[in-house]
């Protein structure tokens, strides 16, 4: 907000160039007035562009100052002076009139802040009330500030004031802060002093009792102790630990028990224990007011003067065992009245802390409970996924199982068509030596070899099912085989018998391939070289026997 104003007015029938200024200070306003004659263009400029924004202006000589009082109700022009924009001196006047109070206002707090400085310029040591109020005035600084009553300058101006006042106390603070440590240091020594002591004396095993009361009277110092907060620990921790040596000491190792409940159990203990004496104190003064009564009665009865002067001392050497016993009474209910409030307290810390182990667990209840719904809903989609992965296996293995009864019964044939050429080899020999003779036997082996091969065929087949049935190739062939082998070789040694030959003396002039078992050679030529030493047998007729360029083996 600017404190000066430059407008054109009307005086009369002249046109004149009038210029404000406020002083905040005294709530007044200067009015220059500047005619017609004298208000040139260059003039009107250095106003508006220089003065008003505090640059120093000369004025031409003839103008005229006159001085008017700002109020709130009241014109801040020159009488008979007129203005064509009113709203502008209006506005002004409102805000003029807002700066002067603002001014009052800062300055109220400066003389305020001005005596708060006085005050800690006087005093040598710091001084926590003067530090309240230095707090307490800037408080309301503050507020003024928020509500934006007091203008930037004046915010700076008591800002910079206040800091260099709290800077003052904080150094004397200081001051003090290291005169206290000092002693603090010194009073937490004596402690230490004292403790140590006590502590010696338990290690050399004196009396416990004279030791505990010492311990409790350092206890009811160190309560009213000028110690800073590391002395004040480190004090509280040895007093601590010299009373827990006493307890173990006395007690053993149950003297110092830190279960959860031994607390709580102390405290109820040491509370019957008070209720007990409290009880028998009462009691006790009770009987010494009767008494009391009994003596004064007796005084008042007849008797001679020595009897009326025992009587009077009996009555107040009573009157001084009620009177004692009832400083103890009430020191007895203040301790009672102390130790229901901490026990009240350490109720609520448990109701405390028992609502938050349930919360706890109620949490922990919920979240187990979510993890158990995804993990169910985690083993469905799993069972899902494996009866999908089970029924996408069965698919591709219904695709495998016909080229795999085909490959079974190929390798069957390949193996039986090998075993042929080896066989009809063999045989060859046998047929030159028996001749004729076999030829007969030989019919009846082809039959019996032709039913063997077709029950073969079906063995090969119930193979290729039970590979289905997830049996390897491999032992189901064997297994198929071997009966198959049983049942050729009891046929052959019922037809050697009935030829008069053994079997063991049928050699083959090439030797058995070494690639296919024994069970592959010896199933499957019987069948063959039946039909091959039939068509020997032809041959021969045709012949009329054996052929002069073979040679005949030995037998």
């Amino acid at each position: 907000m600017k404190s000066k104003l430059v407008v054109w007015g009307q005086k009369g029938d002249q046109k004149v160039l009038i210029a404000m200024s406020l002083r905040s200070k005294d709530s007044k306003i200067d009015v220059y007035t500047f005619s017609e004659d004298i208000a040139t263009e260059e003039l009107y400029k250095n106003l508006t562009q220089d003065w008003r924004n505090g640059s120093e202006v000369s004025f031409p000589e003839g103008f005229v100052l006159q001085e008017i009082e700002l109020s709130a109700s009241g014109s801040i022009l020159p009488e008979g002076v007129t203005v064509d924009n009113a709203d502008l001196i209006n506005r002004a006047q409102t805000e003029w009139h807002f700066a002067v109070l603002s001014a009052k206002l800062s300055a109220t707090y400066a003389s305020e802040l001005e005596a708060i400085k006085d005050k800690i310029e006087q005093v040598t040591a710091f001084s926590q009330p003067i530090w309240n109020e230095l707090k307490s005035f800037w408080d309301k600084v503050q507020v003024q500030i928020r509500d934006k009553n007091i203008f930037v300058e004046h915010i700076s101006d008591l800002k910079k004031s206040t800091n260099e006042a709290f800077d003052a106390l904080k150094n004397k603070r200081k001051e003090m802060d290291k005169t206290f440590n000092e002693s603090s240091h010194k009073v937490k020594d004596d402690f230490m002093n004292a403790l140590n002591d006590i502590e010696e004396k338990i290690s050399k095993g004196l009396s416990l009792h004279p030791l505990f009361e010492e311990l409790k009277k350092l206890q009811s110092q160190f309560k009213t102790a000028m110690l800073n907060n590391s002395d004040k620990k480190n004090v509280w921790d040895k007093l601590d630990a010299t009373f827990k040596a006493i307890k173990e000491k006395r007690y053993g190792s149950q003297g110092n028990n830190e279960n959860p409940n031994s607390a709580k159990e102390r405290l109820d203990s040491r509370l019957s224990g008070l209720l007990s004496a409290i009880g028998k104190m009462e009691k006790s003064i009770q009987f010494d007011k009767n008494d009391l009564d009994y003596q004064n009665k007796k005084i008042d009865g007849p008797g001679g003067q020595l009897e009326v002067q025992i009587r009077q001392a009996k009555v107040r050497m009573v009157e001084d065992r009620v009177q004692s016993k009832q400083v103890k009474l009430n020191d007895m209910l203040k301790t009672k009245e102390e130790l229901e409030q901490r026990k009240i307290r350490m109720e609520k810390n448990e109701a405390l802390r028992e609502e938050k182990d349930g919360a706890r667990k109620a949490a922990q209840d919920k979240i187990a409970a979510e993890i158990k719904a995804a993990s169910e809903s985690r083993s469905e989609s799993n069972e899902d996924l494996e009866k999908a992965a089970h029924l996408i296996a069965e698919a591709k293995k219904a695709k495998q199982s016909t080229p795999q009864k085909e490959s079974i019964l190929d390798a069957i044939g390949a193996v039986l068509g090998e075993s042929l050429e080896d066989a009809v080899d063999s045989f060859k020999a046998v047929a030159s030596v028996v001749g004729d003779k076999l030829g007969d036997v030989m019919d009846d082996i082809k039959d019996k070899a032709s039913e063997k091969f077709n029950e073969m065929s079906q063995a090969a087949e119930e193979m290729a099912a039970e590979a289905d049935a997830h049996e390897t190739d491999e032992m189901s062939a064997e297994t198929h085989v071997g009966n198959a082998e049983e049942e050729q070789d009891i046929v052959l040694s019922n037809n050697s018998e009935s030829s008069d030959i053994e079997p063991n003396h049928l050699v083959s002039d090439e030797p058995v391939s070494k690639e296919q078992s024994l069970i592959e050679i010896e199933e499957v030529p019987l069948v063959s070289a039946s039909d091959d030493i039939d068509s020997k047998n032809d041959k021969d007729d045709e012949t009329g026997g054996i052929s002069d360029t073979e040679e005949k083996p030995e037998v």
